[in-house]
This record gives C-alpha cells, structure tokens and sequence, in this order.
C-alpha cells in the first residue's frame, strides 16, 4: 500500500512538472499581445489566451501572418479573416508589429498604427496610401516579445474594383543607436497578403 501511495505522488509531481515545463516552453515561444494587457489578470491566463491565438506564434509557426522579414529586432504581419471581399464593402484587414528580441525597442508613438499599405493589382502596378493616426510623435518601447495589433478598413482609401490583388504594410521602425530623429528608417515591411474583390450579386 505504501509503495502504491508513493509511486501515485511520484507520478502526479511528474505529471505536474510537465505541464509547468510545457507553460514555460509556451510562455518563451509565443509573443505576448501589448494592448491587450490586463494587471488584473494572471500571467498564466494571459498565456494560455494567447497561445490560442495562431497570430501570436512565431512568423513560421503562423501561415496566415504573412509575416515580412526581421529588421533592426521588427517584424510586421499583414491578416484579414477572409481572402474574399465585395466591392464596395469594408476591406479589414490587421497589421502586428512584433518585437522579436529578447530587449525592449524604441517605437514612435505611430508605430503599430501609422502604416502605408502597398496594393498591387493584376497587372502589377502599385499603389499605396498613408493610414496616418495623427498626434503622437514621441518615442516609446515595445517591450521583448511583445506586440501591437492595429485594425484598418482599406476601403476607406482604395476604390478597387473587381480582381486579384496584392497588400502589403510598411512601418518605420528606429535603427539603433538613435543618435536623432534621422535614425527612422522605413524597410520594415510584411509579405503580401493576396486578396479577391468580387461583384456584390
């Protein structure tokens, strides 16, 4: 009876170091969600929510992220629900910029909110337009890991007809060590994301 009693504790701590070391592994591998902080939640509810999340797994880890390359410790998604749009009706789509070290990056206030999105159509022109916040302006820090999702309806600037398209974002991101306000660079871009406009029936 005894030797069962331990061999059970034996195994529910084994068990329980598992998980703990599966919430760790979680924990390093995704990228927490800045705005949607909450101190009065628990860490490990912040995690758990936000390992359900695809967009918060690492750029390879998420296939519907579109996620540009790394540039200066940034990187940008681009992300709508559906591939498929109405013409004449909203056009959402997300922007995420991500802080993938492990050290808080200097942002401008704009950052993760002042995009310019690059639309390319079936002939292969390209356009693009200024989603500008106003106000702002300083520097800020996003923190490691973390990162900032903004929402856009691209209607509101592009008037596309039925066809095949091309999006993507473009943020200006601080190269380090910022000496002045001339350290802005604007390479930091996502991949395309590939959406349809079709005719409203």
């Amino acid at each position: 009876m005894t030797n069962s009693r331990g061999f059970k504790a034996a195994f529910l701590c084994f068990g329980i170091f598992l998980r703990n070391d599966a919430f760790t592994q979680a924990a390093n591998d995704i990228f927490l969600p800045r705005e949607s902080r909450n101190y009065s939640e628990s860490y490990s509810n912040i995690v758990a929510q936000a390992v359900k999340s695809g967009e918060c797994y690492p750029a390879q880890l998420d296939q519907l992220g579109n996620w540009g390359g790394v540039a200066h410790g940034f990187q940008l998604s681009i992300r709508a629900s559906t591939n498929v749009f109405i013409a004449g009706h909203p056009i959402q789509v997300a922007v995420i910029l991500r802080n993938t070290t492990t050290n808080a990056l200097p942002i401008n206030d704009f950052s993760g909110r002042e995009n310019i999105f690059f639309m390319e159509d079936g002939t292969g022109r390209v356009f693009h337009e200024l989603f500008n916040p106003g106000g702002g302006g300083g520097i800020n820090y996003l923190p490691a890991k973390q990162q900032i999702r903004h929402e856009y309806d691209l209607s509101s600037r592009f008037w596309l007809e039925p066809g095949m398209f091309k999006i993507r974002a473009q943020q200006t991101v601080f190269e380090l060590p910022i000496t002045n306000r001339a350290n802005c660079v604007c390479d930091l871009r996502s991949a395309a994301l590939s959406i349809t406009i079709i005719t409203n029936k």
